[in-house]
């Protein structure tokens, strides 16, 4: 007999494959979370990022994948602790087949990104602006863009001079070196479409190491539910 068909290993993978899939499934619960409060106009962050027209679209995507984390998170759970049974099998393999189908689309998504940088960025810049003008319009959330400004210590999006347009010639407060906010600008602030493709930038490191360990974590879920599968399949043969 093989070592992995000894019963320690699979237990031991048993249990990497649960734990495995409680993250997951906390994930899952998180985006829901997170998107539906978005949704519901909770972030003023997210108003200023999203215009009204995809503003929903981006939402419901979070969701979605949220809902897809939750059920790949059950599945894994319960064809975990009950791998020794026939069922158990079915759902393990079912929840192979969703881990894939989520693998491949995460490597499409992550080539598309990486070879349309310059439209993805394109399209941040038109949503920004498109947000802004609504400032113009009276419609837009001005203390969102407050706020947004002073978390990242920017004025604008592309620079102060936005300001004039919303404040018939005048300036934010914080963007002003003194009291006169029409004609003393505090020009060492950058736009704040700029300060955010720097940070973003300066963090793609952290950012790609996050993906890459989930994407890891996501293989190896994949292959112990298989060998899971596989290994009761034998052992009932």
């Amino acid at each position: 007999m093989s070592i992995l068909n000894k019963y320690w290993i699979r237990v031991l993978f048993k249990v990497s494959l649960i734990f495995s899939d409680v993250i997951f499934l906390v994930l899952g619960l998180l985006l829901v979370i997170v998107a539906t409060w978005y949704h519901a106009g909770g972030s003023k962050y997210f108003i200023i990022a999203a215009s009204a027209t995809n503003f929903s679209t981006v939402a419901a995507l979070l969701i979605v994948t949220g809902l897809l984390l939750i059920i790949l998170g059950a599945l894994g759970i319960v064809g975990a602790a009950l791998y020794l049974k026939t069922a158990g099998r079915i759902i393990l393999l079912m929840h192979s087949a969703l881990m894939v189908f989520i693998v491949i689309c995460e490597v499409l998504n992550g080539i598309t990104a990486f070879a349309m940088k310059d439209e993805v960025n394109n399209a941040v810049s038109q949503s920004g602006n498109s947000s802004f003008r609504e400032l113009t319009s009276g419609n837009g959330n001005k203390a969102a863009w407050t706020e947004f400004e002073k978390e990242f210590n920017c004025c604008g999006l592309n620079s102060f001079a936005d300001w004039h347009y919303v404040n018939n010639g005048s300036l934010q407060e914080r963007c002003c070196a003194s009291q006169n906010c029409t004609t003393t600008p505090l020009t060492a602030l950058s736009g704040c479409l700029t300060t955010v493709t720097m940070w973003t930038d300066d963090n793609m490191d952290g950012i790609a190491g996050i993906a890459t360990t989930v994407g890891l974590i996501q293989v190896a879920a994949i292959l112990i539910s298989c060998f899971l599968a596989l290994t009761t399949h034998n052992v009932h043969s």
